[in-house]
């Protein structure tokens, strides 16, 4: 609950200096940190806890790799679970929003990307954390692509929209004629 009367700013209370700040609830239980680096290699971050204790949300920048901005949403158990990520690779801006499996921790299953080099995409995850389906749009041209790649994540074919539609129309024809016997 918020309350209205909130005291007036003096200079004495301008400046708060510190590494952490922990705010907590009525019993005393951490709820809410704001750091200015709570784990190795991280900048500042704000992590937000359940009534167990456990981290939940948090949003922040990761210093290792060029202060790039995060949010990250975790279950009970502290997995993550959905990821919200950006970075600058230096030749471009590149940001995605990862979903990973609840019965893992932290496999990656869907990744929706978008990318000033590749262009926007959804990239579809094997159970060995492979990307095996890639859906995207060729920044070059424009057009849609379907992508898809073997077991080690690696692309062994790339069909443009204009084919599938084509191969798609050959499979339906198919279908119905071995419906037909």
């Amino acid at each position: 609950m918020v309350s209205a009367n909130i005291p007036e700013p003096s200079p004495e209370r301008r400046i708060i200096n510190a590494t952490d700040i922990i705010l907590r609830d009525s019993k005393d239980r951490p709820r809410l940190v704001l750091s200015a680096s709570m784990l190795e290699n991280d900048g500042p971050s704000v992590h937000f806890f359940d009534e167990a204790g456990q981290v939940r949300a948090m949003m922040g920048l990761h210093d290792g790799i060029g202060g790039s901005p995060a949010v990250v949403l975790l279950d009970r158990q502290g997995n993550s679970r959905v990821r919200l990520v950006g970075f600058d690779t230096g030749e471009g801006f590149e940001g995605g929003l990862q979903l990973t499996r609840p019965s893992t921790e932290g496999q990656v299953e869907l990744s929706v990307i978008s990318s000033d080099l590749s262009g926007p995409g959804v990239l579809i995850y094997d159970k060995d954390n492979a990307a095996r389906l890639i859906l995207g749009i060729n920044p070059e041209t424009g057009e849609p692509f379907v992508g898809l790649a073997d077991s080690d994540g690696e692309t062994k074919k790339v069909i443009p929209l204009s084919q599938l539609h084509a191969m798609l129309e050959v499979i339906t024809e198919s279908c119905k004629k071995t419906k037909g016997k």
